[in-house]
């Protein structure tokens, strides 16, 4: 790899951690957790626009309970965050009960991804679309767990 290249490469990789660093901050704001961003004083390392992270005009927070919340959040994060969760409801002795209690749901009731990110992830690692790939490919998943999901399908061989 050249240096241009690696350069290259390297400002690709900080511009995707910056892009997921601000989507993370305003999923933060958006379930109430604002005050955390003041508390790391984040504008001392990212230059912040107010606006990006205020919640929207109009816009009520959610009524549930903190705890749902912060469970809410993970799973927005998705699956990295998901297992976060999951592992801590392991560890009573780290987190308060309230939390481990909602932490334990994200263990077997893992909210699935879109049909549309399954799409582009199948094309992605087998070159086609499900549609092309498979005789039969159902889009709703039988199963779904923090990093993965099962679909029923039939190859284009026949095999399921």
């Amino acid at each position: 790899m050249t240096s241009r290249n690696l350069s290259l490469f390297k400002i690709g990789k900080a511009y995707r951690h910056l892009r997921r660093s601000r989507q993370i901050l305003k999923i933060l704001v958006k379930y109430g957790f604002g005050d955390i961003l003041e508390r790391l004083k984040i504008e001392a390392y990212i230059r912040v626009r107010p606006k990006a992270f205020s919640k929207p005009k109009g816009k009520r927070l959610i009524k549930v309970k903190q705890a749902e919340r912060v469970r809410i959040a993970l799973e927005e994060l998705g699956p990295t965050f998901i297992k976060l969760g999951q592992v801590l409801s392991l560890r009573p002795d780290l987190i308060p009960l309230d939390l481990v209690k909602e932490f334990r749901k994200l263990q077997d009731e893992a909210p699935p991804f879109g049909y549309e990110e399954v799409g582009k992830l199948i094309e992605e690692e087998l070159g086609g679309r499900p549609e092309e790939l498979f005789k039969q490919f159902e889009p709703q998943p039988l199963a779904s767990a923090s990093l993965s999901q099962v679909y029923p399908g039939v190859t284009l061989e026949g095999g399921r």
